[in-house]
């Protein structure tokens, strides 16, 4: 899977450190995290700062070049929601490479074990993943870190 440099390989790990996230980190381009948009996650902002999330000692010193973060579930009708999005992309500025809505598409879709963007193309979701996608190819493929994600579309 690695011989072809147009390839891409996305593993998704569990949480936290592991053996797989382990074996897999010193091959990553980019490491990209999952947190909520909400109070909890922004109490891990110090973890990803300081790569400990990536787990302890040697394998917090083997950090990806590049770390990104995603927040899901953002719901656009929740203050607190709101607030916690707007406060981890202030935090992270340029490492916030997207964000995806709470939507029941997605849910429904996970449901049919199909992917969002064929069981509902017209969603929010659908149309956040593919604007994560766009972010994840260009941040891999660029030598710089992209521009910031701006969160305008939260107060909409």
């Amino acid at each position: 899977l690695l011989a072809d440099p147009r390839g891409f390989v996305v593993a998704d790990t569990p949480p936290g450190a592991s053996a797989a996230l382990a074996a897999l980190l010193p091959h990553a381009a980019l490491v990209l995290a999952v947190l909520l948009a909400d109070a909890g996650s922004t109490a891990l902002l110090p973890d990803l700062d300081s790569g400990r999330f990536l787990g302890q000692g040697t394998l917090a010193g083997l950090r990806t070049p590049r770390i990104g973060v995603v927040l899901n579930q953002v719901d656009r009708g929740s203050a607190l929601s709101v607030a916690a999005a707007e406060g981890v992309a202030g935090h992270l500025g340029r490492r916030l490479l997207g964000a995806v809505c709470r939507d029941e598409a997605m849910g429904e879709a996970l449901a049919h074990q199909r992917p969002v963007g064929i069981h509902a193309p017209h969603s929010a979701a659908a149309r956040d993943v593919e604007d994560l996608a766009a972010a994840v190819r260009r941040e891999v493929a660029a030598p710089e870190p992209a521009a910031p994600v701006t969160l305008s579309w939260l107060r909409a």
